[in-house]
């Protein structure tokens, strides 16, 4: 069986990597962006069963490239969660209106990340080694 594959887009490198990090723990296969258009490029090319993406990203941002996702990806059932520092009303109704299934605010929680990508794989991620 293979891994359900998640994309961390996000162009801060610690964010990035610590993303990265707390999500192969689950034992999933992991790619990565730091830029917009490579999110896009990826997650159109690579099907991910999730996406966890900045709103505020170099050359175009999450908004945007959420809402090219969803077209592309037509009847393709993937996940996309915003994980950003824009947390007001106004910022969440925007991210369900382009397709964003969560949001998620930063500073954020590693061990309620870790919790909720396990839920929304539906226990095909792993609990990591204790």
């Amino acid at each position: 069986m293979s891994k359900p594959l998640v994309l961390i887009a996000d162009e801060q490198p610690h964010i990035n990597l610590t993303l990265q990090f707390l999500v192969k723990g689950l034992g999933v296969e992991v790619i990565s962006a730091y830029t917009g258009m490579d999110a896009i490029r990826l997650a159109i090319e690579r099907k991910p069963a999730l996406v966890l993406m900045d709103v505020m990203m170099p050359d175009t941002d999450g908004y945007s490239a959420c809402r090219e996702v969803r077209a592309a990806w037509g009847d393709y059932r993937g996940q996309i969660w915003f994980i950003t520092a824009r947390g007001s009303n106004t910022d969440l109704s925007q991210a369900r209106e382009v397709g964003a299934n969560r949001c998620i605010t930063k500073p954020f929680d590693p061990d309620q990340v870790v919790k909720a990508v396990r839920e929304a794989l539906g226990g095909t991620a792993q609990s990591s080694a204790a």
